[in-house]
């Protein structure tokens, strides 16, 4: 009887729910796998890079952590390097703060008087020098000349040297006004400029990370074993109730031929003849 409820019930279809959360299970595991198997730790002259286990996601898996550090050598270059931008970085603050060109927060005049100023200031550190030197050669040559000073010719010549000066910086005035320009603009701007500079240095340096290898693990197949499963239990099932009808119809069909062939005889049994009652006992 429990062979032909075999035969009869087909077998029960997978539940959905539960083959989708045991193929879940399976590929967390597969994905785990996978990561661990990733994580190949490195060594090299400038350093290592090691990954750590530090925690737990939600779902259970495991979080890791790429640790990189630097060799000896290569720490100490990275310190070096890491102090000297932060102290072009203070240079740079200290010239944005210090209110000097263009950080004091006015605009640049490049009018005649401040340039006037300027050319006189450069007048200074040039013409004069050369005045002096030249005033000097001249007191010596009247003195070696019997000129005494005070004189008539001594004040024409006084005279003569202070025209030749003024000449000299009417000339500067024409000829350096270009020269003051720049000079100004080379001042207002140059602030900005070096502390631009510096803050270039002092750029921080951006942090990389290296690249996971990645190695392929097959995952399992959970949701398709089981609907494999399901359709050969099927088709064993289909097959075998297929191989009944087959046998129930060869046996219908010899039925209809020789009924009396169907019912075994045996001692104490009565046989029937082909028309029916009883014909005798065995």
């Amino acid at each position: 009887m429990s062979m032909l409820s075999s035969i009869f019930s087909p077998p029960k279809p997978p539940d959905p729910t539960q083959t989708a959360a045991a193929q879940q299970k399976l590929n967390l595991q597969t994905a785990t796998s996978q990561q661990e198997l990733n994580q190949i730790n490195q060594t090299n002259p400038y350093g290592s890079l090691t990954y750590k286990q530090t925690g737990t996601n939600a779902d259970g898996t495991p979080q890791f952590t790429a640790d990189t550090q630097f060799s000896a050598p290569m720490a100490g270059l990275f310190g070096t390097q890491t102090a000297n931008q932060q102290g072009m970085g203070n240079a740079a603050s200290g010239l944005i703060n210090s209110g000097a060109g263009a950080f004091g927060g006015k605009p640049l005049d490049l009018g005649w008087n401040a340039t006037e100023a300027k050319l006189d200031a450069l007048g200074a550190k040039t013409i004069d020098p050369q005045m002096a030197q030249a005033k000097t050669k001249l007191d010596a040559d009247l003195a070696g000349r019997g000129i005494a000073p005070g004189s008539e010719q001594w004040q024409i010549q006084q005279d003569q040297f202070g025209r030749d000066k003024a000449a000299a910086y009417d000339n500067m005035y024409l000829t350096g006004h270009n020269t003051a320009v720049n000079d100004l603009k080379t001042s207002y701007e140059e602030p900005v400029t070096m502390a631009s500079t510096l803050m270039g240095g002092a750029q921080p340096t951006a942090p990389t990370f290296t690249n996971t290898p990645q190695t392929g693990v097959q995952g399992t197949d959970m949701m398709g074993m089981v609907n494999q499963n399901y359709q050969t239990q099927a088709k064993a099932q289909q097959a075998a109730l297929g191989g009944l009808f087959s046998a129930v119809g060869t046996i219908g069909g010899a039925a209809m031929g020789n009924p009396m062939a169907l019912i075994p005889k045996s001692a104490g049994q009565a046989g029937y003849s082909a028309m029916g009652g009883v014909s005798g006992y065995a």
